[in-house]
């Protein structure tokens, strides 16, 4: 009897072990299988898109992070082209919308896209910087109807980590007056970037080298120059099949950089507020010449670059996740501070300090690198979480539908 009873217990034990090695088994092979069909969705993702404009955005990206970390000397260009060039590719894939309906739906989603997902963000990193307040860390204001809702239409830095993404709160509302504006004729649509052009010099010689100036002249300035280079970037789509023969031609990459030199040599350092410069007391529009010099130099090395880069390179990879790191870069760099602040390397004064960088000249490299890569890792795991729980909640809905129209037995 006692034997038997052991035998049972022996087998009780190794099918419950073979259950737990089959669970194992089971859960091994469905990670493997998700990881796997997310790098395939990736790489399709990739494969999909402009790689000639999502190269573009990786070199303004990586400009943006220069900006707010160490411009090394091997880098010719002043890094405030960035923001013109991600205006620019923004309108290249702009299409004007003709009927109400379709106005309409397009402002929804830029809305759903742009708008939501900044509120979000803007309470998140309130919520954060109210949470490492007490650790001695002062990283902003505090959270309120104002900084929630009127702050981002002025300079946008009521919380510091998340100042960067001013740009998204004013591309909003870019994208959603060419909306209104573009119409189907292209005359018309011409007429339009002169406009703005011009009204971008208006607003930017209005606000020149005045010190104080108001939260929404401030935003309406910085959307004029956003809109300027948005209708360029639409115009040029426009005509691009006709003139892309002609402008990608390498020696105009000489050429234009030639003209930037020139006009950098003889009119002093081209590095202005935004795009106006001030040489022997007179207004110049030198840099607005020097950022449609660069833009075009990055859109010619672009268009040769995607010819001879692997089809999953990751460049392609920092082109298509420019929002996140745009959004994240500045958390990065304080991450980076507090592990040299563990290491006894830098002060907890420091880390209130988004641009204080320890060693720069040497160490900048640190910093870039997680700025980068940890905003495409976070991104791309809210995908594939997303992407689990949709599945997830989309087999319950039809196993609920399956269960609910099936008719009953006949008796």
């Amino acid at each position: 009897m006692i034997e038997n009873i052991d035998n049972s217990n022996n087998l009780y034990s190794s099918e419950k072990g073979n259950i737990r090695s089959n669970l194992h088994e089971a859960l091994f092979y469905h990670l493997r299988n998700t990881f796997r069909d997310h790098i395939q969705d990736l790489l399709t993702r990739i494969h999909s898109r402009n790689k000639q404009l999502d190269i573009m955005r990786a070199f303004g990206i990586i400009a943006i992070l220069w900006g707010h970390n160490y411009q090394p000397p091997f880098v010719f260009f002043p890094v405030f082209y960035a923001l013109a060039l991600f205006f620019f590719t923004s309108g290249y894939f702009f299409t004007p919308q003709i009927t109400i309906k379709d106005k309409f739906k397009y402002f929804l989603k830029k809305t759903r896209k742009q708008l939501i997902p900044y509120l979000g963000l803007n309470l998140f990193f309130g919520l954060l910087t109210m949470w490492l307040r007490p650790m001695g860390l002062n990283l902003g204001l505090d959270i309120n109807f104002e900084t929630m809702f009127i702050a981002p239409f002025g300079r946008g830095d009521q919380f510091v980590l998340y100042l960067a993404a001013w740009f998204l709160f004013n591309l909003y509302f870019i994208s959603i007056f060419a909306g209104l504006v573009y119409q189907k004729s292209k005359k018309i649509n011409i007429c339009i970037v002169m406009f703005a052009v011009i009204l971008m010099c208006v607003f930017l010689l209005y606000t020149y080298n005045k010190p104080n100036i108001s939260m929404w002249i401030t935003f309406l300035s910085r959307s004029a120059f956003g809109f300027a280079f948005f209708s360029i970037g639409y115009l040029f789509h426009i005509y691009e099949p006709k003139i892309q023969n002609f402008v990608v031609k390498p020696i105009n990459v000489i050429i234009l950089y030639v003209i930037f030199d020139v006009l950098q040599k003889n009119f002093g350092d081209v590095n202005y507020d935004i795009l106006f410069g001030n040489v022997n007391n007179k207004i110049v529009i030198v840099p607005i010449l020097a950022t449609l010099c660069i833009l075009f130099i990055i859109y010619i090395i672009a268009f040769y670059i995607k010819n001879i880069l692997s089809q999953h390179s990751f460049i392609y990879l920092i082109g298509q996740h420019t929002f996140s790191i745009m959004v994240w870069h500045l958390t990065c760099f304080l991450l980076v501070n507090f592990i040299l602040y563990k290491l006894l390397l830098v002060t907890l004064t420091d880390l209130s300090s988004v641009y204080f960088h320890y060693n720069i000249e040497k160490l900048w490299v640190i910093y870039q690198l997680p700025a980068i890569i940890l905003p495409i890792l976070l991104i791309e795991m809210y995908y594939l979480i997303r992407q689990k729980f949709l599945s997830f909640f989309k087999s319950i809905l039809n196993s609920h539908f399956i269960f609910a129209t099936e008719s009953p037995p006949v008796r």
